[in-house]
């Protein structure tokens, strides 16, 4: 009898070849452990490694981007297109200036914390008739 997928009740082959790929989880658990070892340290190498590692991200995105574009119907294969090229451009700004890269995310992600938190402040005063503590439980 063969094996039954424990999610969809399947029975079919491709689970036994994606089997196959058990040892590429574990690669990628020690490579994550890498970069877990390496960004703590806030030194040149670890601001490099968390641009390399942004670069890696925009490349895959692109490469998702790409394949997306070859199933998509019509118009938006062009705009799949288009934003393939813009995350490859952004992992190759990744993998040559990997320090701007690491101080432009932290530009992004400041400016989206400080959204948050005026977003936040607003919230809390907005709703003071229906929450009597003001939003400081």
């Amino acid at each position: 009898m063969a094996a039954r997928c424990s999610f969809c009740g399947s029975t079919s082959g491709p689970f036994r070849m994606a089997a196959r790929y058990w040892w590429v989880f574990l690669v990628s658990g020690i490579l994550w452990l890498l970069i877990a070892w390496l960004v703590p340290r806030m030194n040149q190498t670890s601001i490099a490694a968390v641009g390399v590692l942004l670069g890696v991200l925009f490349l895959l995105a692109a490469i998702n981007e790409a394949g997306a574009a070859a199933l998509a119907p019509g118009g938006w294969k062009v705009w799949h297109y288009i934003m393939a090229v813009i995350f490859f451009l952004g992992a190759l700004w990744g993998f040559i200036r990997p320090v701007n890269t690491f101080f432009a995310l932290a530009s992004v992600l400041g400016l989206i914390l400080t959204f948050y938190g005026a977003f936040e402040i607003i919230q809390g005063l907005a709703s003071r008739a229906v929450n009597p503590t003001g939003g400081s439980t």
